[in-house]
């Protein structure tokens, strides 16, 4: 049963981000190896007037070797195209190495916005 639980979640997902991705063509990326294995995944999309970057992961083995960046730069210079001047995003408070990453590459924590959420479901 659990099983069913867990693929019905993984299902309801994947849906979410081909929408996001039908919605915003191009900006969403993913990263393989050689073998043709996922390693890396970026999803980013715009309201017409900001970006704003869902989720940007790449798997351990492959860290330091550029790969976020290169997703992260074909998003932001495909964004440019499209007219946006500005991108979100949000990072966890205990996600230390998403924060060092972003600050890294010139990114500038916020202190102008409270993140308000409300469960629907």
């Amino acid at each position: 049963m659990r099983k069913k639980i867990f693929f019905h979640k993984r299902r309801k997902k994947w849906k979410i981000i081909c929408s996001l991705k039908n919605r915003n063509p191009g900006l969403s990326l993913i990263a393989k190896n050689i073998k043709n294995e996922i390693i890396g995944s970026f999803l980013c999309g715009h309201d017409g007037r900001r970006g704003y970057i869902h989720h940007l992961a790449v798997d351990n083995k492959y860290r330091k070797m550029g790969i976020a960046n290169e997703m992260l730069n074909k998003s932001l210079e495909k964004l440019k195209l499209l007219d946006i001047k500005k991108v979100a995003l949000f990072v966890l408070k205990d996600n230390i190495n998403a924060q060092l990453f972003y600050e890294h590459n010139c990114w500038k924590k916020e202190d102008i916005v409270d993140v308000y959420s409300k469960l629907l479901f």
